[in-house]
């Protein structure tokens, strides 16, 4: 007929549902266009078409999952996302929800486990039938959590706190993370069959969330650049806990906090910072006040 058509690309047919896009560091230069139409289709959750006459937009809500190789092979700490991936747009790049860095760190059991499995030998314990795992994932989708007062405050009171530390650790934390830990909360909460998103859910979501940061060697707890995370290490933050705890005596009324804080001087502000963690984490508590005790 002589008529012009169009062709729906990938996200459109991901239309709410997952769109993988492998080799993501692979655009060239020349495919800059490409990380505009990315751009759109991630802000606004549509594409515009202007061709051959035609002029229209197409729906693209669509979960993006990407995967892309460093510049050097290997992720390297003293650089940004930005320098290691250098044909990606850093637009593009910051549209990203959650950034994951994955090391490729040497551990004998765990290597012997990967071996394993792509060579199909896994566990039948370890996973869930296709037919299962269907059913789970479209029973989750149809509920939608509500946002309740108390997570609001939860998300805004540490969006706040790390906004006030990240000036420290030379990352950036703008606003999306504040919708960051809201969805990843939701989605847990989904996961759960809730009708309502808990406390619990957005402690979660904010756990997972500084893991991410960790691996990429930031402490969001303490505000700081931390090495030590890298490869699976313990962090800075970790093995001071560690220490206040091998410090504090197993028997009798505990410690007093004069004498702990005497301990630490060359922590000048962060004592109370590890209490207060070591608190929540049920290690310690006040047996009276003044004085810190192990559980």
């Amino acid at each position: 007929t002589g008529e012009w058509r169009l062709k729906a690309k990938t996200l459109v047919k991901a239309n709410k549902g997952v769109a993988c896009l492998d080799e993501f560091d692979n655009l060239s230069d020349s495919d800059a266009s490409d990380y505009e139409k990315l751009n759109e289709a991630m802000e606004s959750g549509q594409a515009s078409i202007e061709k051959a006459s035609i002029s229209t937009t197409l729906p693209t809500n669509t979960s993006i999952i990407a995967a892309a190789n460093p510049k050097y092979g290997d992720f390297d700490l003293n650089s940004s996302i930005v320098d290691q991936f250098p044909n990606a747009a850093a637009s593009t790049l910051s549209r990203f929800s959650l950034q994951v860095v994955s090391k490729g760190v040497q551990k004998k059991e765990l290597d012997r486990k990967v071996a394993d499995a792509m060579q199909g030998k896994v566990e039948s314990d370890e996973i869930l039938s296709e037919k299962v795992l269907r059913k789970y994932v479209k029973y989750a989708k149809s509920f939608e959590p509500e946002w309740t007062d108390d997570c609001r405050e939860r998300v805004s009171s540490f969006y706040a706190d790390i906004r006030e530390k990240s000036d420290n650790i030379g990352q950036k934390v703008r606003a999306r993370m504040v919708r960051t830990v809201q969805n990843v909360a939701l989605a847990l909460a989904r996961m759960d069959f809730c009708k309502k998103a808990s406390i619990q859910h957005v402690e979660e979501s904010i756990g997972f969330l500084k893991e991410l940061f960790r691996r990429k060697g930031f402490d969001l707890e303490q505000g700081e650049f931390d090495v030590d995370y890298v490869d699976g290490g313990k962090g800075r933050n970790a093995l001071r806990k560690d220490v206040l705890l091998d410090v504090l005596p197993d028997e009798g009324e505990g410690m007093a906090l004069e004498d702990v804080y005497d301990c630490f001087e060359e922590m000048e502000g962060k004592v109370d910072g590890l209490i207060d963690d070591l608190k929540d984490e049920g290690e310690v508590f006040e047996p009276r006040p003044g004085f810190l005790k192990k559980l």
